[in-house]
């Protein structure tokens, strides 16, 4: 909603990635909620870029991750988070028409006169799906206008107000006009501490058709990021860092639960390390793994702890 983003941790490219044949990955967050600065939200984001060189049906698109953790002391009720872009195609930049496939959740943008490409961005996963288009040279008076800047407001609307059919689309076939779109889904609830997986893909094709196919193939390609189930186990409270970590991983275990084994699974949860550890913990030595992400699941008689842990 506003510009307080600041970057954690840079961009590193990983060829090929644990989940895709290009992944890269950052982590940025915003402050957090002050009296000057009230409309700050408050999460830590941690982004993933998948791309696929094979098959051929996922050259057309990119799939970005985003995790999302609160580090409010409040329930943020509901949360929005959305991808704009303000579309400028090849040719006639202010001939473009933005558009809406309610049953991909795909908002696309051509040029109706000069068809060369088709661009999109995609909602994955089972959360709502909303899109906001906007006609950049709307008059004044308009809900978004962009002569005056896009406020604050304006933003939380175009993220908030695209989730029925009333701003599927932005101009007129064939004149067409300066466009931009807003593709959001929202989280419900998110408690304190806790975090959530939003995802879109990032499009592009020839033609609408291709377009489609690739949206078909982008749904189909992408498998959330979200650590295994765990066996109930006798505490709450364990620690597994630094994480994302070079190599050496400090564990502790919750008070009780005894002596256990450590396990670190590959994408395809192919065991690539194994380790004991005492009833407190230990000290997991993980230098020769390759950079990617891996589960990390601890087993004991107490039960087993999983948790995702990125080797960088």
């Amino acid at each position: 909603m506003r510009e307080s983003f600041y970057t954690e941790s840079p961009i590193r490219r990983i060829v090929p990635g644990p989940r895709a044949d290009q992944e890269a990955y950052s982590t940025f967050r915003d402050s957090l909620p002050t009296a000057l600065a009230p409309r700050s939200v408050g999460v830590r984001v941690r982004q993933r870029g998948l791309a696929w060189g094979a098959p051929a049906a996922r050259r057309n698109f990119i799939v970005l991750e985003y995790s999302l953790k609160n580090m409010t002391a409040d329930t943020l009720k509901p949360l929005y988070a959305g991808i704009f872009t303000d579309w400028d195609l090849p040719g006639e930049t202010g001939r473009n028409l933005a558009r809406y496939d309610s049953v991909r959740h795909l908002g696309y943008c051509y040029d109706p006169l000069a068809t060369r490409l088709y661009a999109g961005v995609q909602v994955l996963g089972r959360g709502p799906a909303g899109v906001y288009a906007i006609d950049n040279n709307a008059a004044a008076g308009t809900p978004i206008y962009f002569r005056d800047g896009f406020s604050p407001a304006e933003k939380y609307l175009a993220l908030s107000d695209g989730f029925g059919r009333a701003h599927r689309s932005a101009g007129a076939d064939p004149a067409g006009a300066d466009v931009s779109q807003v593709l959001s889904t929202q989280v419900p609830r998110l408690a304190p501490g806790d975090s959530a997986t939003v995802a879109f893909a990032v499009l592009a094709a020839p033609t609408l058709a291709e377009l489609q196919t690739a949206a078909d193939a982008a749904t189909a390609a992408y498998v959330p990021s979200q650590p295994l189930a765990a066996a109930p186990a006798t505490t709450t409270t364990w620690q597994a860092y630094p994480n994302p970590s070079t190599g050496l991983v400090q564990v502790v275990l919750p008070r009780g639960f005894g002596a256990a084994t450590a396990q670190v699974l590959n994408a395809l949860g192919q065991e690539v390390a194994r380790q004991p550890l005492g009833a407190t913990g230990g000290e997991l030595r993980l230098a020769t793994l390759a950079v990617g992400v891996y589960t990390l699941r601890i087993s004991g008689a107490s039960g087993s702890l999983v948790r995702r842990l990125v080797r960088e």
